[in-house]
């Protein structure tokens, strides 16, 4: 990493982090958009071609939008506060730096909280950044709106079409919904998450800022040399300026600032996602930063993958889509969890959950797919990129305990078949915890609850060597009975005065599902 290498204005490195305070705050407006977004769609009812589905879906459009717009309200104050810490940091640690090296040429900068001029520079950048921000929030909430109809309308039609049920048609609509709730759109057309807009609008905006100080100064110190600072993994086209000395009035033999390296462009020097800043520099007295062998060798490093040589950009490009895959299934749980909250009634609820068993598996499969590409690339984990905004721990440990149960689901078979143990295992004798009907040709009744059933053995599951073919849905249906490894088939034998009835059912450590016990025979 270029800190541990060279000094400078604004490390590549300070960008990664910086915005990190400001994004805390926008997970509260994503998490509130998409859990908004998912409650309303299930709690709809049926779905029919009537005209009151249809006023119902633009009335809930509307009260998300309102909504949206309240809480956006209700952060704003403490955003622009958190916007206005970020750029004073910035501010005073680009200053750092470039105070030095005035300091070592004899000249004396005021203190950049003395400064008006640089009061001024400051605030404009903070104006300008937090009105972008407002923007994109404004932009979300038009979007998040479109949304929510386009989901609605598209399970009507599944269900109007016959092609889906209810419960597929809603799940369908929440999966739209959480892939889809919330985007900015910019004007040119241009769509990205909120995450990311927020991210680029605060680090382009500070990065702007931090040069404009140093613009400012440099004005006032008389210094016409700027250096400007360069990193490994650069973007091919600034690979082609960073690291070098340039003439801000394009004398002196120095190649011209501003033509060279498209300094006040969004593709050029602190435009967008730009992590490069730039020093004034004294000729006959300034030090390269960054001698020749040092700028090749950044330009040129390579990482291998899969026994093949990979640039060092491109290696990181690679690692950027694979956290925008990690984040995308985060948002695909975060929609599954609220729609598990949100169910009112058990077959929409165990769908959702379904989803969210199937998302917390790709889940750590993406996760595992990019710590094997780390370890081989060497390149460093940035967890901060993988994070979606309003994925909580509490989502994170049910995802870690749903993909750990999928995985014994996955491999019971197989796990069971080597395990050496009996195919089934005799137990002590027991009390029927639920009543049982017989409704038989010949024989109708009822096995009383506490009835004691003798010769009880398990006949799959736990304890043995033959698997439970319905455990993915034993597991999925009751999630409170615990892990699906703990699940059992067992049978056992009522004797009455006049007949003895055999009884099977489904137990995981003491939880017996009143559904889930049936009659089997009787004699």
């Amino acid at each position: 990493m270029v800190s541990e290498e060279v000094e400078t204005t604004l490390p590549p490195e300070y960008f990664d982090t910086a915005a990190d305070d400001v994004l805390e705050l926008y997970t509260k407006l994503d998490q509130t958009i998409l859990q908004d977004i998912v409650r309303r769609l299930v709690k709809t009812g049926e779905v029919t071609s009537t005209a009151e589905w249809q006023a119902q879906q633009l009335q809930e459009a509307g009260l998300l939008y309102d909504d949206i717009i309240r809480r956006v309200a209700e952060m704003s104050g403490a955003s622009d506060a958190q916007v206005k810490a970020l750029f004073e940091d910035a501010g005073i640690e680009a200053m750092k730096y470039d105070f030095a090296i005035y300091e070592a040429a004899g000249l004396s900068p005021i203190p950049l909280q003395q400064s008006p001029a640089a009061a001024a520079v400051l605030q404009a950048g903070l104006q300008k950044t937090a009105g972008h921000l407002q923007n994109l929030t404004m932009t979300t909430a038009i979007t998040t709106q479109q949304a929510y109809i386009k989901s609605a309308a598209l399970a009507e039609m599944q269900v109007e079409s016959g092609a889906f049920d209810y419960v597929t048609a809603i799940r369908n609509a929440v999966r739209n919904a959480s892939s889809a709730g919330t985007f900015v759109q910019y004007p040119t057309g241009w769509i990205d998450r909120l995450d990311v807009a927020v991210r680029r609008a605060c680090l382009t905006g500070v990065g702007q800022t931090a040069a404009q100080l140093s613009l400012r100064y440099a004005d006032d110190m008389g210094c016409d040399l700027v250096e400007t600072t360069a990193h490994p993994g650069a973007r091919p086209t600034h690979q082609l300026w960073q690291g070098q000395v340039f003439s801000r009035s394009g004398s002196g033999g120095y190649p011209d600032f501003k033509g060279s390296t498209g300094y006040g462009t969004g593709a050029g020097l602190c435009g967008w996602n730009c992590r490069h800043s730039f020093m004034p520099f004294f000729e006959g007295l300034s030090e390269t930063a960054y001698p020749r062998d040092r700028l090749d060798e950044y330009n040129s490093r390579t990482v291998e993958y899969n026994g093949k040589a990979m640039s060092y950009y491109d290696a990181t490009q690679k690692q950027r889509g694979m956290e925008r895959d990690i984040r995308a299934i985060k948002r695909d749980l975060i929609g599954a969890d609220t729609g598990m909250k949100s169910a009112p009634g058990e077959s929409l609820k165990n769908a959702f959950k379904q989803d969210f068993d199937d998302a917390s598996v790709k889940l750590k499969e993406q996760e595992a797919e990019l710590q094997k590409f780390l370890h081989e690339t060497g390149l460093d984990r940035q967890r901060e990129r993988e994070q979606a905004l309003g994925f909580s721990h509490s989502q994170s440990s049910k995802a870690v305990w749903a993909n750990k149960n999928m995985r014994v689901i996955k491999s019971d078979k197989a796990v069971k078949s080597a395990s050496g143990l009996p195919k089934k295992v005799d137990l002590p004798d027991e009390k029927i915890p639920h009543t049982v009907n017989v409704n038989l040709p010949k024989l109708q009744g009822i096995v009383p609850a506490g009835s004691s059933a003798t010769e009880v053995y398990a006949m799959a599951g736990k304890g043995t060597s033959t698997p439970i073919r319905d455990l993915k849905r034993l597991y999925t249906q009751y999630p409170e009975a615990g892990p699906a490894s703990g699940w059992q088939k067992k049978s056992g034998t009522v004797y009455a005065k006049y007949h003895h009835y055999v009884v099977h059912w489904y137990e995981n450590n003491g939880f017996v599902p009143e559904s889930e016990i049936k009659l089997k025979g009787a004699k």
